[in-house]
């Protein structure tokens, strides 16, 4: 979601505001893409980050560690003028740990209908494990992103259930009873600044399945709350899934750090102290 801080540090800028504060919450389609047009639009687009961002009055929240280093290697701005930011926070109120449904095993992965968040290698590695004998329920919830190069198709995840393979739940407004209902979480995401999905997973006492990406690993330690996989292996996904199925005794100690992690790192307040202390520094600084 590179556009808002585009637009508007670009609009700052030439309007000399005075200061601007923008957050870079993920790289999007244009970074990860490889085709041609893609490649050819990341000049124009880094040249015009340099700009909106590289004003002496504005500072630059990231996620992650991985983008921020990215962004002061390739110049677009300075160390010293930007920060680390863990997310939007939770609120743990909301998101409390529940115990596991009985029945049937349900994995889950929750997030927009696109390919870049995994979900062809989760449908891959659910195809793995039924085959193998697992009869654990497979399960997609999220909206469908029909505007985004990288949508997976109402068509195809139609195709996947008439399979039997895995079920499309759609969109869930009630993200605490959809966390609730499923025995574990699963991201494997190509990249994120700081999914929101996985920190509110660990808030409501699930282990989590995610890739050892920018952004996931910032929110699961392998084999402390979650266990972490490479990028498009479908293999090592489904190895991770059963091995976690197969362990209920560590799936719940995971459960129970991924609570604490989340405590100690992402919840709403503390976000809101850490950003709120960026915003005053910039003004103690333009009322200097």
């Amino acid at each position: 979601m590179l556009k808002p801080s585009l637009y508007g540090g670009i609009a700052a800028r030439v309007l000399d505001s005075g200061g601007a504060v923008s957050m870079i919450t993920g790289f999007g389609h244009l970074t990860m893409a490889e085709n041609l047009q893609a490649r050819l639009l990341r000049i124009p687009v880094r040249w015009g980050l340099r700009f909106a961002l590289g004003s002496e009055n504005a500072v630059a929240m990231f996620q992650n560690p991985d983008d921020r280093e990215l962004f002061v290697k390739s110049g677009i701005v300075r160390a010293s003028d930007s920060c680390l930011i863990p997310g939007s926070g939770i609120d743990p109120a909301e998101f409390f740990p529940t115990p596991e449904p009985s029945g049937t095993p349900i994995v889950l992965l929750a997030g927009r209908m696109l390919w870049v968040k995994g979900v062809g290698e989760f449908v891959s590695a659910a195809r793995i494990l039924r085959k193998s004998g697992s009869t654990a329920r497979f399960a997609l919830a999220g909206q469908i992103d029909s505007g985004h190069p990288s949508d997976v198709s109402l068509q195809q995840l139609h195709a996947w259930e008439t399979e039997g393979i895995v079920e499309w739940w759609g969109w869930h407004d009630d993200v605490p009873a959809l966390v609730s209902s499923v025995t574990l979480c699963c991201l494997p995401s190509y990249r994120e600044g700081l999914p929101r999905v996985l920190v509110e997973a660990c808030a409501g006492g699930r282990a989590v399945v995610t890739t050892d990406t920018p952004g996931c690993r910032e929110v699961v330690r392998h084999g402390l709350n979650g266990l972490l996989v490479p990028v498009g292996d479908s293999g090592a996904l489904a190895d991770a899934i059963q091995f976690l199925l197969e362990n209920p005794r560590r799936r719940a100690e995971m459960a129970r750090c991924g609570r604490e992690v989340v405590m100690a790192r992402f919840t709403r307040d503390r976000v809101i102290t850490e950003t709120l202390a960026v915003y005053n520094k910039l003004l103690d600084h333009n009322s200097e």
